[in-house]
């Protein structure tokens, strides 16, 4: 069974635009390999773009701050508190273009961080620093990611025209509700996304209230 830091970084790569080298990554992978028979990197481009891009009709923000209140000022404190967790935690996004703090695969891409370091440090005997990690964890989960990340799962694997997006959201969805589960935590769950979301530029990694991080 995969550790819960190996799926978070999977996903995290997994709703990344798309590139040559990515999808041969893609295809070079197990679970991925049979559900992209048959695809190209302009089909897996084109559902990319249908499912995630905020200027396309029906297209689902992978965004956090676009679910749940409209307000700005709630935006811009959620933003600086997931801020505050990718500098408690030394994380730092490299996806080109920048990326808002708040995008799933940077959240996906904290978590990992998160629980890798929980796992070492019981690997490595250190109680106290792992039930920091987590701690932190959980209440990440509590606060952002586990509140939007199981409905965002489903409406993608509802809504994927690929077996590959598919397959993605379903796992995202299964791997949320289990963390909630291992994690003893019961987020407020949202229900829906705000009509007119935030421009894609308008908070994004690398501004004072970025993350940046390295997956690789």
């Amino acid at each position: 069974m995969n550790h819960p830091s190996d799926l978070y970084k999977i996903l995290a790569i997994c709703f990344r635009r798309p590139d040559e080298p990515l999808f041969e990554i893609f295809r070079k992978t197990d679970s991925f390999r049979d559900i992209l028979k048959g695809t190209s990197l302009e089909g897996l481009l084109s559902e990319h773009t249908r499912l995630f891009s905020l200027s396309v009709a029906g297209g689902i923000p992978p965004y956090e701050t676009e679910y749940g209140h409209k307000d700005i000022f709630f935006k811009t404190q959620r933003m600086a508190d997931i801020a505050g967790f990718c500098h408690a935690f030394g994380v730092e996004t490299t996806d080109t273009p920048p990326e808002r703090i708040d995008f799933i695969g940077s959240e996906l891409e904290l978590m990992y961080w998160i629980t890798l370091k929980e796992q070492r440090a019981m690997d490595a005997g250190k109680t106290e620093q792992a039930e920091i990690c987590r701690d932190a964890a959980a209440k990440f989960l509590q606060d952002h990611l586990g509140r939007w990340g199981s409905y965002f799962g489903d409406q993608i694997a509802k809504s994927a025209h690929l077996p590959f997006y598919k397959q993605v959201g379903q796992s995202l969805f299964e791997l949320i509700e289990s963390e909630c589960e291992r994690l003893n935590v019961q987020p407020e769950r949202v229900t829906g996304w705000n009509p007119e979301p935030l421009s894609a530029t308008e908070f994004e990694c690398g501004s004072e209230t970025g993350c940046k991080g390295e997956l690789s």
